[in-house]
């Protein structure tokens, strides 16, 4: 995907989307990892590279010229924070948090501290393939 911009917003439709067996995953993993030493490990490496991931986008898009300024890592904190929560809203298929709302109100945080237009579609994404960042 060409465009910082185009890859977070298909970071966050693919996390956020209804199908996502993944969030299941790491529902799961979460108190797990609070009585498991090894696990806990885990969940934190995994975890700091998902936000390590997030924060090179953001990044990217800074020096591109995409993004407003703000410190990028701190930046990654709040959306993977922000996703996680929603994720977990739409895998208990909260009657208030569909995949589609999730998406809404991660995009316009995203838009709010990035200074970015979020809320358009996204020029790129339709031929992108399925499968994971």
């Amino acid at each position: 995907i060409p465009s910082a911009r185009d890859r977070l917003v298909w970071l966050v439709e693919s996390t956020v989307d209804s199908g996502d067996y993944d969030a299941v995953l790491w529902i799961e993993l979460w108190p797990q990892a609070l009585r498991n030493e090894e696990l806990a490990a885990t969940r934190e490496a995994l975890d700091r590279r998902w936000r390590g991931a997030i924060a090179e986008i953001i990044h990217e898009g800074q020096q591109r010229g995409e993004f407003a300024g703000g410190d990028p890592d701190e930046l990654a904190r709040l959306i993977a924070s922000l996703l996680d929560g929603l994720l977990i809203q739409v895998a208990l298929e909260d009657s208030e948090v569909s995949s589609t709302r999730a998406e809404e109100l991660c995009l316009a945080v995203l838009e709010r501290e990035l200074g970015c237009a979020f809320t358009q579609p996204a020029s790129s994404l339709a031929n992108f393939p399925s499968g994971g960042y």
